[in-house]
């Protein structure tokens, strides 16, 4: 079944060094009356040719092809002009690092070759990519901030260096912020400090998100951009495969500057983390002394969804000191957890629907919800660490 309201044709340039894969989307587009094919190249190199001349609505692109492959060429389209970009790739699936490398540099989604070759039914392939395309064509793209790419660097690039007053000699002492230790000795007389409370300790304020298909490419526009220092957890839950969230979460700790941890039954949390967890499962958090143990069953609840129980529970917690966020997702899910937050005295945004793949999660909590704000993509970051220095978390 197609998105609702598909009323105009979207024009679709496909970049793919193979001919016969080439004839194969042209074969699928033309059994379809909303989508043309406004050119083709095979090539990363011959795309940047004809990119100011084709004006397409959407993209297809090979991730590997020879001269200039694809990921340099999403550069330059990022660069030059956004535009909806669908990757293809026969060597890298989806779920893995290579793909969230395309959704962190713009793509709005991934679609792995083999897909074609695993349905019995090849009218099925024809389905999904033809959803995916007019759903990449009402995808409002804008350039990419800088994220962090490299292990490590990301941390690094924090200022992360804290200032004490030894009580016995009044020397100053220095300290790393980001070393998660509780006690510094003092250089001058050797006295031993404590450094008290850090990012990584407080637990004042909680951001909770839910996302679904196109969420991916939002959280990476998101979560990076949270610095070391910002107190208060992050509770992540994106409906996909629960393989998937594993790698995932190692994806984002290698490029956030927040410590980010895939959610693990019976972990305590710490403040100034992240926590991602899947659709596949449900969550609540569980007090435990002054902190917090989470517990987590791939169990299905009856009568509940993973992300209302999520929010229900984060909301028990931290009641008026809690933030709910909606991105792009398919799913029906949250209504009954937002309108929790709200009694709390919570916050709850929704991402524009024009920055969502898939629009019916934010639509529908928009339209059943009471919800305080409607967030672009660029300002999501912003609003999430403003609440929690608001909060003194």
């Amino acid at each position: 079944m197609l998105p609702a309201n598909t009323s105009s044709q979207v024009s679709v340039l496909i970049v793919d060094d193979s001919s016969v894969f080439r004839r194969v989307l042209g074969e699928i587009f033309a059994k379809n009356q909303h989508i043309t094919i406004a050119g083709e190249a095979g090539s990363g190199h011959e795309l940047i040719e004809i990119f100011d001349e084709i004006k397409a609505d959407v993209i297809l692109m090979d991730m590997e092809m020879p001269m200039m492959d694809g990921m340099l060429a999403l550069h330059h389209i990022m660069e030059h002009g956004p535009v909806p970009v669908i990757m293809f790739s026969s060597l890298t699936s989806e779920g893995s690092v290579r793909a969230f490398d395309a959704l962190k540099y713009g793509a709005v989604d991934f679609i792995c070759k083999d897909f074609i070759f695993q349905r019995n039914d090849v009218s099925d392939y024809d389905s999904v990519v033809i959803k995916k395309i007019i759903r990449a064509s009402r995808v409002t793209v804008r350039p990419i901030e800088k994220v962090y790419n490299q292990p490590g660097q990301a941390a690094a690039d924090q200022e992360t260096t804290g200032l004490l007053f030894c009580e016995d000699c009044g020397s100053q002492v220095l300290f790393d912020a980001a070393s998660g230790e509780k006690y510094t000795l003092c250089n001058n007389c050797g006295d031993l400090i404590e450094i008290g409370l850090s990012g990584q300790d407080q637990n004042n304020f909680a951001t909770i998100i839910g996302a679904g298909e196109g969420g991916y490419a939002n959280l990476l526009q998101i979560i990076p951009q949270l610095p070391v220092d910002m107190k208060g957890i992050v509770v992540v839950v994106i409906y996909a495969p629960y393989d998937h969230v594993d790698t995932f979460a190692e994806y984002l700790d290698a490029i956030t500057p927040m410590k980010v941890q895939r959610i693990r039954d019976g972990a305590s949390l710490e403040g100034g983390s992240c926590y991602v967890a899947s659709g596949e499962e449900y969550l609540f958090l569980k007090p435990f002394g002054t902190n917090y143990t989470i517990r987590s069953t791939r169990k299905t609840i009856p009568g509940h969804r993973p992300l209302d129980m999520a929010m229900n529970s984060v909301a028990a917690v931290f009641e008026d000191k809690v933030a709910g966020i909606l991105l792009s997702g398919a799913e029906i899910d949250g209504e009954i957890g937002v309108g929790e937050i709200r009694k709390k005295g919570g916050r709850v945004m929704a991402l524009n629907p024009n920055d969502c793949f898939c629009k019916s999660l934010v639509e529908n909590i928009i339209k059943k919800c009471v919800v305080d704000e409607i967030i672009k993509i660029n300002e999501a970051a912003e609003k999430i660490k403003k609440l929690h220095e608001e909060a003194g978390g």
